[in-house]
């Protein structure tokens, strides 16, 4: 390759690099994390190649840490060699991609929202599929917006795009996003939520006669899901404990209970030395740090709620959790 580059064909171009990108290497075990690492340490060695590894770094460290642990244990000679050592011999230029910025879930948001369009269709009718025996979910209206299209004879509208309410309460869990890949998944799990439900005018998802839309819900108990993945477990199906003041997760609570009680709940305090909130008792650092960026992320959504009875949000977990790896203690 490099006497290609030297001597090129007449008429030809010449090879000036071969940039190789690495992605989701973080996905992977931490023997091949490590055989991947030594692979791009030869590779450097060679003029012509540029390696561009997009990684979260927490990753090769443990990776590295677990591999080589007896080589990265404490020298006879005092001090020991870390992760992050090995790591630099390879790596050239760490560059560390920012957080989202506030308000750029918003932006980001709307850009993947479809232009509003009036077309209608017509559309051949299939046919009706056979029916499926579904879970049953008290006092959740099931009729969703496919099948109120769904009739024969009639013009096919297309969905309904998401309204600008919609849109700034999703934003309003900019606090709980952290990335684009999050606010995706945010996005894609209230879509596939919203599918479900009838969007006419007279529904109570979007709201009607004056009445908060129960999208309100689904919003704040997304921010939940968006959360880090630990805290949903305990944040839904903690137990109470009136003897130390623990009031438990949001699925255990009194139906007449508020909101608002329970997002103040989750945040972290510390007495005597140690961590604990309402919620769960207590908390090692690590997670009253998480517990803490969840109530500001729950409290900032809050703000924006016209919904605070306890009762509306419990009929909706069973229907949350099923987007989550989280079931419910009965399960």
């Amino acid at each position: 390759m490099a006497d290609w580059r030297a001597h090129p064909e007449p008429g030809g171009k010449a090879i000036d690099r071969i940039v190789l990108y690495i992605d989701d290497l973080d996905r992977c075990s931490s023997r091949q994390v490590v055989e991947v690492l030594e692979a791009i340490h030869l590779l450097l060695a060679l003029e012509l190649f540029v390696v561009v590894v997009g990684v979260d770094p927490r990753w090769l460290v443990r990776s590295l840490s677990s591999h080589y642990d007896e080589i990265l244990a404490e020298t006879p000679g005092g001090g020991h060699v870390t992760p992050e050592d090995y790591l630099e011999k390879i790596i050239n230029l760490p560059l560390v991609l920012p957080g989202m910025s506030s308000g750029s879930l918003r932006q980001l948001l709307r850009s993947l929202v479809p232009e509003r369009t009036t077309e209608n269709r017509s559309v051949a009718e299939p046919p009706a599929p056979p029916p499926v025996a579904q879970e049953a979910v008290p006092d959740i209206e099931a009729r969703s917006e496919v099948d109120s299209r769904r009739r024969p004879g009639r013009a096919v509208k297309p969905p309904r795009p998401l309204t600008d309410r919609e849109i700034e309460l999703l934003s309003a869990l900019d606090r709980l996003v952290a990335t684009p890949r999050e606010a995706k998944r945010l996005f894609n799990l209230y879509r596939m939520l919203r599918s479900t439900r009838d969007l006419s005018e007279a529904s109570r998802f979007l709201g009607e006669d004056g009445e908060p839309g129960e999208y309100q819900v689904v919003v704040a108990l997304l921010g939940l899901l968006t959360a880090p993945a630990h805290l949903l477990g305990k944040a839904l199906d903690g137990p109470a404990d009136v003897s130390r003041s623990i009031r438990g997760g949001l699925a255990r609570r009194s139906s007449e209970a508020t909101w608002a009680e329970f997002v103040a709940d989750c945040e972290p305090r510390r007495e005597g030395g140690r961590w604990g909130n309402a919620v769960v008792g207590d908390l090692s650092e690590e997670e009253a740090r998480d517990w803490l960026r969840l109530h500001r992320g729950l409290t900032q959504v809050s703000a924006a709620l016209e919904v605070d009875r306890l009762a509306h949000f419990q009929k909706w977990v069973l229907v949350i959790r099923r987007f989550s790896y989280v079931l419910s203690p009965a399960a």
